[in-house]
């Protein structure tokens, strides 16, 4: 009856994006908006759209919108402020959330969620120890009827916490999650995770047998288990208890992938391969399905086969920096294409400057093009990030020697 009727249509949308219709939500939203160009909602709903459309970087645009026009209205549109935090920590611009959420901590005190997005933000800026103190600071205030914001407060301290190398303050964090929802096996996964790093792995063994006696159907934790036997080369324990897996949920990827694994690690490349192909028919646009399979034909030899696997990567997803380093290895050393494999070296190092390995391919690619000078700089970086790689030091050594600088060569030599 009301073809802008504000309400309607925001619901409409809200559908549109649960049936999966994420294009004609993004339509009738910018409809919307025509209409009432001075609503938040508005934006942060066609934010949402974007989102699900897989464009964040509209999504980014539609929420700094959003803000705005709550701002000028005096409002704190906290929700906003909260997806673009993460938005901004997902996209590499940690420290553009840290000074949202800790000026949202300012205005909205009582919201949990801005501490745990404060912490995640110090955490992707390096900044531990604060994120560290924040979640502390937040489980002080946590009333302890609310069970679920009391376990991811725990789960997210003790994550923090292993990434710090503090294993017992981990190890006291996973144990908190565990005995506030012991039903939820993320935090059993997560010790089991520690006891495998300080090779007890009987205890993760023990400890997942035991969470699975409680939880038999629980995917993750068959998962964490076929890893843990994997680990200790019990192929056929790992076999059997990844195929449970699958058969309880077929689409779930990372049984599949360790799977693979444990047939590839076990010397049974045909199957794995059969399993990695199988993989790719149901996920055909999954790059790091193709990637996968890329690797099984490397590891079999197949240069041709997993150059042309390399490149549906790449083509599906232009920034992935192993696909890229891959294919300028195999265009420089097996199909003897220096303009290519020189174009993907150098898209490579556009994407990681800091990564040794990738400088290592750009540079052996110009030492082999004659271009000596800017090889030896390039492989001076690739061996001081990369110490206890031999074939880094020898292509070095080689270039160094091109350039005259024999003491250097030698050491490179010596060093390889």
């Amino acid at each position: 009856r009301d073809t802008f009727h504000y309400l309607g249509r925001l619901l409409e949308a809200k559908i549109l994006l649960i049936q999966g219709e994420n294009e004609k939500a993004v339509e009738r939203l910018k409809q919307l908006r025509d209409s009432y160009e001075l609503s938040p909602v508005v934006e942060f709903q066609l934010a949402q759209a974007y989102l699900a459309n897989a464009n964040s970087t509209q999504a980014m645009v539609e929420l700094n919108k959003a803000i705005t026009l709550a701002e000028a209205g005096k409002v704190v549109y906290a929700e906003a402020i909260l997806l673009l935090a993460q938005l901004n920590i997902a996209s590499g611009n940690p420290e553009a959330a840290v000074v949202a959420m800790e000026e949202l901590k300012e205005k909205e005190p009582q919201l949990g969620e801005v501490s745990i997005i404060l912490a995640d933000a110090y955490r992707a800026s390096g900044r531990l120890d604060e994120a560290v103190a924040t979640v502390k600071g937040l489980l002080e205030v946590i009333p302890e009827t609310l069970v679920p914001e009391r376990f991811r407060a725990n789960y997210f301290l003790g994550t923090l916490l292993a990434q710090q190398q503090n294993t017992v303050g981990a190890r006291d964090a996973f144990d908190q999650a565990h005995s506030i929802s012991p039903e939820d096996p993320f935090s059993v996964i997560q010790l089991a995770e520690l006891d495998i790093q300080e090779e007890y792995f009987e205890s993760a063994i023990s400890r997942l047998q035991e969470q699975l006696a409680t939880i038999p159907n629980s995917v993750p934790t068959l998962v964490a288990l076929g890893k843990t036997y994997a680990t200790q080369t019990q192929w056929d324990k790992a076999e059997e208890t990844l195929r449970k897996a699958i058969e309880l949920e077929p689409n779930f990827l990372k049984a599949h992938e360790l799977l693979i694994k444990v047939y590839a690690q076990s010397d049974r490349m045909p199957e794995a391969l059969a399993a990695q192909e199988a993989l790719v028919l149901q996920n055909p646009n999954n790059a790091e399905v193709l990637l996968g399979l890329a690797d099984v034909h490397r590891e079999m030899g197949a240069s041709e086969k997993a150059r042309d696997a390399f490149e549906k990567v790449v083509a599906l997803d232009p920034n992935s920096v192993q696909a890229l380093n891959n294919l300028a290895f195999y265009y420089a050393n097996e199909f003897d294409d220096a303009e290519k494999a020189l174009g993907f070296a150098e898209r490579a190092r556009a994407l990681v400057p800091e990564n040794g390995l990738v400088a290592d391919t750009l540079g052996w690619i110009l030492y082999k093009r004659g271009d000596y000078q800017r090889a030896t700089l390039l492989l001076r970086e690739a061996a001081s990030r990369n110490p206890e790689e031999g074939e880094i030091h020898y292509h070095l050594g080689m270039a160094s020697s091109r350039m005259g600088i024999g003491e250097e060569a030698l050491a490179a030599f010596k060093t390889a």
